[in-house]
C-alpha cells in the first residue's frame, strides 16, 4: 500500500471530520491497521480495545484477514492515507462503499470493489471477511451510507460466486 496520488480522484475531496461516526471509525481502523503493518507491528493490537469497547470483537479477525489480503495481494497501489491526514483517499472511499454494499446486500457492488483491488480468485476469498465485518458493524448499530465511487460503476465485471 502506498501513500496517495490526488490526481486519480474518484470524486470531490472529502474531509474525514465531516464523515458520520461509523465511517470515521472504519477509516481510523483501516489507517491504524496499515500504519502498524507498515511499521512492522502486529496490526490488531491497536484495534482490539476499540473493537471490544464497541462490541465488535467478532470483527477483529475478519478485519485482519481482509487487510492482509489487501496488503499482500493487491493488484495495484492502494490509496489509504496516513492516520493524521484530514482527507479521504480513493481506496478509503471504496472501503466505505464496500462495507455499505455488504450491509445493503448489494453483492455486485461489493464484488466490483474487491475486483478493483484484487485478482478474481483473491477477491472471492476476501468477500467473506468483508461481509463479516460489514454485518458486525451493522449489528452494533454502525450502518454505513457509502455509495459506489462513480468510476467503478462502469467496470464490466461479473459478480463473484458466493
Amino acid at each position: 500500500m502506498t501513500r496517495h496520488e490526488i490526481d486519480q480522484g474518484c470524486g470531490p475531496e472529502v474531509r474525514v471530520c465531516t464523515l458520520p461516526h461509523a465511517e470515521r471509525l472504519v477509516v481510523w481502523a483501516a489507517r491504524a491497521w496499515i500504519d502498524a503493518h507498515c511499521a512492522g507491528r502486529f496490526p490488531c493490537r491497536r484495534l482490539q480495545s476499540l473493537f471490544q469497547h464497541l462490541n465488535l470483537q467478532d470483527c477483529i479477525g475478519p478485519f485482519y484477514s481482509l487487510f492482509t489480503f489487501l496488503a499482500h495481494e493487491a493488484s495495484r497501489d492502494l490509496d489509504f492515507r496516513c492516520p493524521a491526514c484530514g482527507t479521504l483517499g480513493d481506496d478509503e472511499r471504496r472501503l466505505l462503499a464496500l462495507f455499505a454494499a455488504c450491509q445493503q446486500g448489494a453483492a455486485r457492488a461489493a464484488d466490483i470493489i474487491l475486483q478493483d483491488w484484487l485478482s478474481d480468485g483473491m477477491a472471492e476469498r476476501a468477500a467473506y471477511p468483508a461481509r463479516l465485518v460489514a454485518n458486525g458493524l451493522a449489528e452494533s448499530g454502525l450502518r454505513l451510507r457509502g455509495a459506489l465511487p462513480p468510476r467503478l460503476q462502469e467496470l464490466p465485471r461479473q459478480p463473484l460466486a458466493h
